[in-house]
């Protein structure tokens, strides 16, 4: 797929060669000399785009580690997570040293698994806002406890099982954290819910479940190939830009832009390899593959929907869906935009006209008997005078819209017609005899 490079936002590793050779001295022509104590610290600055997503690299770890649940629970400005049915072969050996394995590019599922878990913990721990990191796993002997703090060694503890194969993660913040957050709306949540959103995985915050929901796709289109599959179609409200989204186990990591608009893929890879910043995926092999096959796949959504629209063109017009409009339609296939249809103009009915006369010529006959009636002193006529103005005022509303299909000018034909009713009846009414005298 044909995905254009932007040139204004370089790669983290070139952001990162650039502030290493602007802190060096040069030596020669060529060469520089560089203190690897501040090249060791910008390295740490550097492999995170943005800490606050520290939540989905543990996401991810938690369904590498086939958890069965996956809940987070705020505490004034602390974050519980807890991720069960999770079982360790070596957790003494991971928690000692969470960080050994952060590339987490070993063979196996449960291995990559720890390494996302290991790119969490540290991203967290190296958060402003975050003061400790305190991870705990629970077996039917016993549970091992760790604490994580910056710039101090590891603190380990083993206690008494409390349950059995789950894995904790308490994100501590300081007490002055709790005037500048705002319980489950702080940002990494927000991170979280949107990675999770779409996920077939459990994920709660607070009991609340934020993950599970449909797509609202049309002309869906699936595939696979050798480490990963896919899923994608034309989204049914909106024209927004297209999306593919990048999936490792069960959670949505990255995003590349689409082709076109109103389309929207998501591929679920196997093994993603990532850059220097742990977050975003590498264009491998395996990925050029995926972007291929949802190319292909939106050039059949494509066609699966032009071949309905023309369908909805002809003999079938009635069939169009609403959130199909031909301009809707034009746009998502890339053509000239089609003028909207001129409206429909309703066919005049005769008999309509019929019966706003019949409504009109009686108001005016008894509005001419109320008025010869008040002439004459009855007031009586009053009630006359009612009848011309409910009924002249009715047929003549009939009449205009049977004559007008623009509703601002039956409104007017309407007050002219009961304008010349009502003068009628006010002549008849005083011209005739009255037989009241």
């Amino acid at each position: 797929m044909s995905s254009p490079q932007t040139e204004t936002e370089p790669s983290t590793a070139a952001q990162l060669i650039d502030a290493l050779l602007a802190g060096g001295q040069p030596v020669d022509e060529g060469s520089f000399s560089l203190d690897t104590a501040a090249a060791a610290a910008k390295l740490d600055a550097y492999q995170y785009a943005d800490r606050s997503t520290y939540l989905i690299p543990i996401a991810e770890a938690a369904r590498g580690l086939d958890a069965r649940r996956i809940s987070l629970t705020t505490r004034d400005e602390d974050l519980l997570i807890s991720i069960e049915g999770v079982e360790l072969s070596e957790p003494e050996r991971f928690f000692a040293d969470p960080f050994a394995q952060l590339r987490g590019a070993e063979s196996d599922r449960a291995s990559r698994a720890l390494g996302r878990l290991g790119v969490g913990l540290h991203m967290a721990l190296g958060h402003a806002a975050i003061e400790r990191v305190a991870i705990s796993h629970s077996s039917t002997s016993q549970m091992l406890a760790a604490e994580y703090r910056r710039d101090a060694p590891v603190r380990l503890a083993r206690q008494a099982p409390e349950v059995n194969g789950e894995l904790r993660v308490l994100i501590d913040r300081p007490w002055r954290e709790r005037f500048s957050l705002r319980g489950a709306s702080r940002e990494e949540l927000e991170h979280l819910r949107r990675a999770v959103e779409y996920s077939r995985a459990a994920f709660e915050i607070d009991g609340r479940v934020i993950s599970g929901r449909e797509r609202s796709w049309d002309y869906v289109t699936r595939g696979s190939g050798a480490g990963f599959r896919y899923e994608g179609g034309l989204e049914t409200e909106g024209e927004r830009t297209s999306v593919i989204e990048l999936w490792s186990e069960d959670v949505c990591v990255d995003t590349l832009p689409g082709p076109g608009i109103a389309f929207r893929a998501a591929v679920h890879l196997d093994a993603p390899r990532r850059d220097l910043s742990q977050m975003r995926i590498v264009r491998d092999e395996v990925v050029s593959a995926a972007l291929e096959a949802v190319e292909l796949g939106y050039r059949k959504s494509l066609a699966r929907l032009a071949e309905h629209d023309a369908a909805w063109s002809g003999s079938r017009a009635s069939a169009r869906p609403s959130h199909w409009p031909e301009q809707r339609v034009d746009r998502t296939l890339g053509r000239p935009v089609r003028e909207p249809e001129p409206e429909h103009t309703p066919k005049k009915s005769g008999a309509g006209f019929l019966f706003g006369l019949a409504f009109y010529g009686a108001g005016i006959g008894a509005g001419a008997i109320g008025f010869g009636a008040l002439a004459h002193g009855a007031l009586w006529g009053l009630f006359a005078l009612i009848f011309l103005f409910t009924h002249g005022a009715t047929g003549a509303g009939v009449m205009a819209k049977s004559i007008r299909s623009n509703k601002r000018d039956a409104l007017i034909l309407q007050g002219v017609l009961f304008a010349i009713g009502f003068v009628v009846a006010l002549l008849l009414g005083l011209a005739a005899r009255s037989p009241f005298d």
